[in-house]
C-alpha cells in the first residue's frame, strides 16, 4: 500500500491516477494526522508527502510516523514545489528516501516509485508460505517469537487483509484487537512470512578501508513451507526451506516442543529454476508430513504419559488450550493457558492469546446478560 498525503486534492487525485494505472493500491489522506491513523490500521509499504500542510507539514509526519512506529522501516518521498537546495537538504536530513519536486512527470514518479520499492524488497526475504488450515495462527506467532524474528506476516483469508510486523520477534502491532480476534478465529486462508535483512548503512563510516573477503551474494530463495502436523496432543512444526551453501539442497526440518527431531535433506543440481525447486520443496514438506503421521506419531503414542519437561509441558498446554479456544471453551481455554502461564510467565505470545481471550469471555459475559 502507497499512502499519498497532500492538502491540495488535485494533486492526490493525479497521483493516484498514474499510480492506480500502473495497478499499485493506492490510499489518499489530505493531513499529516489521517495518514498517521492510516498507517495505524496497516503498515505502508512507501509515503508520499507534501511538505507544507497545516497543522503538521511532511518533515514532521516523517518524524512522528519514526516516534510512533521505531520498528518499521519504511520509505518516505516528499513531494513539493519548495525546491531550494536548503529545503531539499533538510528534507533528506529528516530520513526521506527522496524528494522529488512539483511539477513531476509521470515517467519520473514511476521509476522513482519502483526503485525504491525494489530497495525495500531486497531487504526483505520471502522465507516461508503455508495455509492456516495446517497451521494456526498462533502457532505462527509462537515461530515468530521463537525465531526472533524481525520482519512481518501477511494474512489473507477471505475479506481479511492484514500485515504483522515484528521486531526481535515481538509483535509490534497495538491498538488493534479486533482484528487479532478475526485472525485468532481463522481456520482457512494463506500467510506469508518475510524475514527483514539487516541494513549496515550506520556503520559505514566505521567500515574496513579495503572489502573483506566474503561468499558471493546468495541469489533470491525460493519460497519455503511452513506447517503443522497433530499426533493427539502434541503438535510437530514442519518447515522446509532451500539452502545454497555449501552445496544447494532442500533441508526439512521437524521440532517438538523446541527440539529437532527429523532431519531431511535433498541435494539440487544448482541448476534448476524457481518454480522447479519450489516444486520439489511442496513434494518433500509433504513427505515429511505423512512419515510424521505414521513413523514418528506412532512413537508419540508408545511413548504414552512419560514425564514430560516444563518445555513439552508448557507447549502440550498451549496446543491443549487452543483446542479449547478453537471450541469456543473459553473459560476452559483460560485454565488450561493459566497453567502454561505459571511455567514460562514471559511469553509473549501467550500474553496476547490470554489477553484476546479475555476479551471473549467478557463479550459472552456481557451478551448473556
Amino acid at each position: 500500500m502507497i499512502v499519498i498525503v497532500d492538502d491540495d486534492p488535485e494533486v492526490l487525485q493525479y497521483l493516484e491516477g498514474i499510480l492506480r494505472a500502473e495497478r499499485y493500491d493506492v490510499t489518499t489522506v489530505t493531513s499529516a494526522r489521517a495518514a498517521l491513523a492510516e498507517s495505524e490500521r496497516q503498515p505502508p509499504d512507501l509515503v508520499i508527502s507534501d511538505v507544507v500542510m497545516p497543522e503538521m507539514g511532511g518533515f514532521e509526519l516523517r518524524r512522528a510516523y519514526a516516534a510512533r512506529f521505531p520498528a518499521r522501516e519504511t520509505p518516505f518521498v516528499f513531494l513539493s514545489s519548495l525546491g531550494d537546495p536548503a529545503t531539499i537538504e533538510e528534507g533528506l536530513d529528516a530520513g526521506a528516501d527522496d524528494y522529488l519536486v512539483k511539477p513531476i512527470g509521470r515517467g519520473v514518479l514511476l521509476a522513482k516509485v519502483r526503485a525504491i520499492l525494489r530497495r525495500r524488497a531486497r531487504n526483505s526475504v520471502a522465507a516461508f508460505t503455508g495455509t492456516l488450515d495446517k497451521i494456526s495462527f498462533a502457532n505462527i506467532l509462537r515461530f515468530c517469537e521463537l525465531k526472533g524474528m524481525t520482519g512481518e506476516v501477511s494474512i489473507a483469508s477471505g475479506a481479511v487483509r492484514a500485515r504483522l510486523e515484528f521486531c526481535a520477534g515481538q509483535l509490534t502491532l497495538t491498538g488493534n484487537d479486533d482484528l487479532l480476534e478475526r485472525l485468532w478465529d481463522l481456520k482457512e486462508g494463506e500467510f506469508v512470512i518475510l524475514s527483514q535483512s539487516i541494513d549496515f548503512g550506520d556503520l559505514a563510516d566505521a567500515a574496513a578501508p579495503t572489502p573483506l573477503p566474503s561468499a558471493p551474494p546468495e541469489p533470491t530463495r525460493p519460497m519455503g513451507c511452513l506447517s503443522g502436523v497433530r499426533v493427539g496432543e502434541r503438535l510437530f512444526q514442519v518447515q522446509t526451506e532451500g539452502v545454497g551453501r555449501p552445496a544447494p539442497c532442500i533441508v526439512t526440518i521437524v521440532t517438538l516442543d523446541g527440539k529437532t527431531v527429523l532431519k531431511r535433506k535433498e541435494d539440487l543440481e544448482g541448476g534448476e529454476d524457481r518454480a522447479t525447486v519450489e516444486r520439489r520443496m511442496r513434494e518433500q514438506h509433504r513427505a515429511v508430513e505423512l512419515e510424521i503421521e505414521t513413523r514418528l506419531g506412532e512413537a508419540v503414542r508408545l511413548k504414552g504419559a512419560g514425564a514430560e519437561s516444563p518445555a513439552e509441558r508448557f507447549n502440550r498446554l498451549f496446543d491443549a488450550g487452543f483446542d479449547r479456544y478453537c471450541a469456543r471453551d473459553y473459560r476452559g481455554a483460560l485454565a488450561i493457558w493459566s497453567e502454561a502461564e505459571a511455567l514460562d510467565p514471559d511469553n509473549a505470545t501467550l500474553r496476547l492469546n490470554m489477553k484476546i481471550l479475555r476479551q471473549k469471555i467478557e463479550e459472552a459475559a456481557g451478551g448473556g446478560a
